[in-house]
């Protein structure tokens, strides 16, 4: 009797021990952001590398492409050449 007591009381003893230090560990959640594929974006890509070949800097070629895509995310994408 005397040893299944002692043993009740070491494991008492000892299991809060050994909880004694421990403390709760926060998950953290990952949010991963999915985009989507723009089509517009290959039309800025193809009228900016259009304007450029036509000899525009890149400033220009720039503004023209912008152009081009805001056209496009509009719906309004029509068959525009560099001027």
């Amino acid at each position: 009797m005397k040893k299944l007591f002692f043993s009740a009381v070491a494991l008492v003893a000892f299991s809060s021990v050994s909880m004694g230090n421990t403390t709760a560990v926060e998950q953290k959640e990952s949010v991963v952001k999915v985009e989507k594929a723009n089509p517009c974006r290959s039309t800025f890509e193809y009228y900016f590398n259009q304007a450029l070949t036509a000899g525009y800097d890149a400033d220009s070629a720039w503004t023209w492409a912008s152009f081009n895509y805001d056209l496009c995310t509009r719906g309004l994408s029509w068959a525009i050449v560099a001027p």
